[in-house]
């Protein structure tokens, strides 16, 4: 098991923005959006939270390409 150095960078989304963590190795990065930006973001707009969730990886794709 490994300890990944990890940044946080911010998408704007739909629903709102969502803090997202980031960790590489080597060339490949791996994004996990936080937990309570998605789950407040969906209660606040009546939406299932894995549409915010979503909603944060496509940005985070289209902010990295």
């Amino acid at each position: 098991r490994r300890v990944l150095p990890r940044r946080i960078m911010t998408v704007s989304t739909v629903y709102g923005d969502v803090r997202v963590k980031v960790t590489t190795m080597g060339a490949h990065s791996c994004f996990a959006p936080e937990h309570e930006d998605c789950a407040t973001l969906a209660r606040g707009k009546c939406v299932p939270i894995l549409l915010v969730y979503e909603s944060a990886l496509a940005a985070v794709e289209k902010d990295t390409t």
